[in-house]
């Protein structure tokens, strides 16, 4: 073959490829100026593509690789929607940072997957267009505080041992299982649940443990607690009729599969009936960063009143020697002499100090007067002893509003939820004191915060977000609050930070509450039909 004739060759070869690819630019609908050099384009977005749990009041944002013409970005070439249509809103441009912005002119939506779009024919300064244009999604915070009607029965887990039963604190353990601590007919029950709320045929008979030597009082929404190794601690009390002594403090330890851990104090068992041995009661316990456990309730004194009672005991059940009067302290005394005193809740500082939520009631038999405080506060140091600096040395807070719930924030502060009653009319109500015991005037108004009328707040804790949850009872339902830490309603919880499940009875209680691994709020209690009393759960998402 000739010189020119492979010349002649590769030139036309080199005509196809040409013709070829020119056809598959143009002929696509693709402008060939689209891979000019000089192009902008986006390289980075906000929200990310694909970003969840984007704030109601985000802006969207593209940054561009080079300057942009001003004149070709706005409405109809950066465009944002939603399955419901066009968002309303403005759009800027920021030479500086080489920045445009959609701002809404309203929040997002809930749950909503949102494309923001720009045209093609956005322009650089240089008078060259994208060619081609750029999206990216993204999805908004969901919307919290339904019924998770996938949980249980639509929603709910209700019980049927007896016609007399009821919840009274729910936990989950290490593996997402659900456990709810009550009692059925005078007796204590642990019932235990998958993370779906069907029972866990593997405890127990048939997902139940029934006890027969401890009693939970009704009361308590912490009577559980559940140890680093997954370990079941109950407190409650023993019956002068089971052990025919004085009524006694109680604690039991089951192991994972419900039965009893013999290796804690004496068979599975540790009991007390006071430093006098005239009766005491365990409410509540909580375990402590290292393992021992912290126990409140009342002791009777020879009198025949009560003080509230501390109790710490190692991780074997045995006395902690060190703290108080070998291993319990009591202190008394706060609606007069020789009062009625309990502690019915407690919880540790992250400083390690010990908060008791209590009750004290005075009665004169000379004059029949008496004085009634349902909501008193004890701060007590980590030995046990009262801590003077809480309450200008006093040591305790009271008042004659309700206290059912303490909990213990990262700055040492001290919340209590329950009710404020007046006029035979109730309203839940939250305070939070300073560790000082002093009102935080930054918490609500003047440092609480009030719900609505025919409300109860019985169980305090928080979310997976840091947000305060309130559980409780509220009008003819099961209610659940969720408030900043200012004290304020988050209104994209439940109605304006209120979640409400009606109870078809009509009636019910709440005691416990507690969050599971898949962030939902899951709350124990009762549910009352005619005389049948029941026990309940209820999963909110």
């Amino acid at each position: 073959m000739s010189k020119k004739l492979k010349v002649a060759l590769i030139s036309i070869g080199g005509m196809i490829l040409l013709w070829f690819f020119l056809r598959a630019v143009v002929g696509c609908g693709h402008p060939l100026k689209q891979f000019v050099p000089d192009a902008p384009t986006v390289v980075s977005v906000i929200p990310a593509d694909k970003a969840a749990s984007v704030g109601l009041t985000a802006e969207v944002k593209a940054i561009f690789s080079k300057a942009m013409d001003p004149a070709t970005i706005n409405l109809s070439t950066f465009t944002l929607s939603s399955a419901g249509g066009l968002v309303n809103g403005a759009v800027t441009y920021e030479p500086s940072s080489l920045t445009a912005t959609f701002t809404p002119s309203a929040e997002f939506s809930y749950g909503t997957t949102y494309v923001a779009t720009l045209a093609a024919t956005v322009k650089s300064t240089e008078d060259k267009e994208m060619g081609v244009p750029f999206s990216w999604s993204f999805n908004t915070i969901p919307l919290y505080g339904l019924i998770d009607t996938n949980f249980g029965n639509g929603g709910q887990i209700i019980g049927g041992l007896s016609t007399r039963e009821s919840g009274v604190a729910v936990l989950t353990d290490q593996a997402g299982r659900i456990l709810v601590a009550g009692y059925s007919e005078g007796h204590s029950v642990l019932w235990r649940f998958d993370a779906a709320g069907h029972p866990d045929t593997s405890f127990g008979n048939n997902g139940v443990v029934e006890l027969q030597k401890i009693m939970i009082a009704d009361s308590s929404g912490k009577c559980m607690a559940i140890d680093s190794s997954g370990k079941i601690l109950l407190a409650g009390y023993t019956s002068a009729l089971v052990q025919g002594t004085e009524i006694s403090m109680t604690i039991t330890r089951l192991l994972e599969n419900g039965s009893i851990d013999s290796s804690f104090g004496t068979a599975g068992y540790v009991s007390t009936s006071g430093p006098v041995g005239k009766g005491a009661v365990g409410n509540a316990l909580v375990v402590a960063p290292n393992g021992k456990i912290v126990v409140t309730g009342s002791v009777t004194t020879t009198k025949g009143n009560t003080v509230m009672a501390l109790w710490r005991l190692r991780a074997d059940g045995l006395p902690d020697t060190s703290f108080g009067n070998n291993g319990v302290a009591t202190h008394g005394d706060v609606a007069g002499t020789d009062s009625y005193d309990s502690g019915t809740q407690v919880a540790i500082s992250p400083s390690g100090n010990i908060y008791v939520l209590g009750t004290s009631v005075s009665i004169n038999l000379n004059t029949g007067l008496h004085k009634i405080l349902t909501l008193v506060v004890w701060g007590c140091k980590p030995d046990g002893g009262l801590d003077t600096t809480f309450n200008n040395g006093k040591g305790f807070i009271f008042s004659e509003a309700i206290g059912l719930d303490l909990l213990i924030s990262s700055a040492n502060k001290v919340l209590v939820s329950g009710a404020e009653i007046s006029n035979n009319r109730r309203w839940m109500k939250v305070w939070q004191f300073n560790p000082d015991g002093s009102a935080d005037l930054s918490f609500g108004t003047s440092g609480f915060v009030t719900g609505a009328e025919d409300s109860v707040g019985s169980s305090l804790l928080r979310d997976s977000s840091g947000l305060l949850l309130i559980g409780g009872i509220s009008g003819g339902g099961i209610a659940v609050w969720r408030i900043y830490d200012s004290g304020s309603f988050d209104t994209g919880f439940g109605n304006n930070g209120t979640a409400r499940f009606d109870l078809s009875t009509g009636d019910g209680g709440v005691s416990s509450m507690t969050i599971d691994s898949s962030s939902g709020i899951i709350i124990c209690g009762n549910i009352v039909n005619g005389q049948t009393k029941n026990m309940a759960a209820w999963r909110f998402k």
